[in-house]
């Protein structure tokens, strides 16, 4: 078995934050990887900031570690929302199961440290931007492929 493209994982791990009812309607403008498009006040942002493989011997890949950053920005005067958000952020991930194609349900969803950096200010607009959520490490071992049974 070899190491597979983890983008499976991030598509599931986005599904599933986004179909949250709660989350969206405190986040209106959506999950995005990366950076959110121009316009949006309130939404979530994802993005992975390490992975690593486990391997067993003659047998490949044992698990995949891909650790995320899901958190909330808002923008206004009051970081209570984005607090909010990460908190129902944290409510969905923690202890959830990842189902993404080609894996077996995810082993662990877990924190691993909770995130609120300091509050951005735009220097054109004066725009407050808060930011809210954590790092989120998620175990999962691929399936095998044909051929590796």
């Amino acid at each position: 078995m070899i190491a597979q493209d983890t983008s499976a994982v991030d598509v599931a791990l986005a599904a599933l934050i986004s179909s949250d009812a709660t989350l969206a309607g405190l986040l209106p403008d959506g999950v995005w990887w990366g950076v959110a498009p121009a316009g949006a006040t309130r939404f979530v942002i994802l993005a992975q900031v390490d992975h690593g493989d486990a391997y067993t011997i003659g047998n490949g890949v044992a698990w995949d570690r891909i650790v995320y950053l899901a958190k909330a920005v808002t923008a206004g005067d009051s970081g209570s929302l984005a607090n909010q958000a990460a908190a129902q952020i944290h409510k969905i991930l923690q202890g959830a199961v990842i189902q993404a194609t080609g894996y077996h349900p995810s082993i662990v969803v877990q924190r691993l440290e909770r995130v609120r950096p300091p509050v951005e200010i735009d220097d054109q607009t004066d725009q407050r931007w808060h930011h809210a959520g954590g790092q989120y490490e998620i175990l999962i071992t691929p399936l095998p492929e044909q051929g590796d049974r």
